[in-house]
């Protein structure tokens, strides 16, 4: 559902370590572009999209784009991911805009994947 709204990709991760009510969804890249697709960017976006949008989220920075983990909960309903997935589009909206929060950019991106070592 997020990664159809956002047009992006759920990341691919084994069955066998695959958590069941767990995934990781790759935001919009004019975010990880505003936002540096680093954890001090994600930390910030975390903030804003709290601040902005009153939504609880989290976001990590990985393989050189900001991704977001969702866990689905007994308390969850599908509104709670529709209201997410607009939050994240009018943020991306702001970013397309011009907005570009203050945070220090990565120097070179972390490009590893999952099954390899980092460089």
């Amino acid at each position: 559902m997020l990664a159809e709204a956002w047009n992006t990709e759920v990341l691919p991760i084994p069955d066998s370590i695959r958590a069941p009510c767990m995934a990781v969804i790759r935001i919009p890249c004019e975010i990880s572009a505003a936002y540096g697709a680093t954890q001090e960017g994600a930390h910030k976006m975390i903030t804003d999209v709290y601040n902005k949008y009153k939504v609880v989220a989290t976001f990590v920075s990985v393989q050189a784009s900001l991704w977001c983990r969702v866990s689905a909960q007994v308390y969850n309903v599908k509104e709670d991911y529709m209201h997410l997935a607009e939050a994240v589009l009018m943020l991306k909206e702001e970013c397309v805009n011009g907005y570009c929060p203050d945070v220090e950019k990565a120097s070179e991106p972390n490009r590893w994947s999952w099954s390899e070592e980092p460089h």
